[in-house]
């Protein structure tokens, strides 16, 4: 489920690209880039984290791999993104 919404925060960040460019809009798109970063980085996984039970032991290791993979996978899908993107510009 993490790599579907990763896969999907990829293709709005190119939809997100090439709606910039058709528009003519002066936004730079290493804003975006950075946007998408961010919310990989400290937004997305939250989402993701299991409820925690006040009557028992939590343990903070699904957490750690949530996070791990957002910022891992999450990364580089970003990245790899604002890559392809350049070069189809150029």
């Amino acid at each position: 489920m993490i790599l579907v919404f990763i896969i999907a925060i990829s293709i709005l960040q190119l939809i997100s690209y090439y709606l910039l460019d058709r528009y003519k809009i002066k936004i730079p798109s290493y804003v975006i880039l950075i946007i998408v970063l961010v919310g990989h980085l400290f937004v997305f996984p939250q989402f993701f984290y299991p409820e925690l039970n006040p009557e028992g032991v939590n343990c903070g290791l699904p957490i750690l791999g949530i996070t791990l993979a957002f910022w891992f996978f999450g990364i580089i899908s970003a990245a790899l993104a604002h890559i392809i993107w350049i070069k189809i510009l150029k």
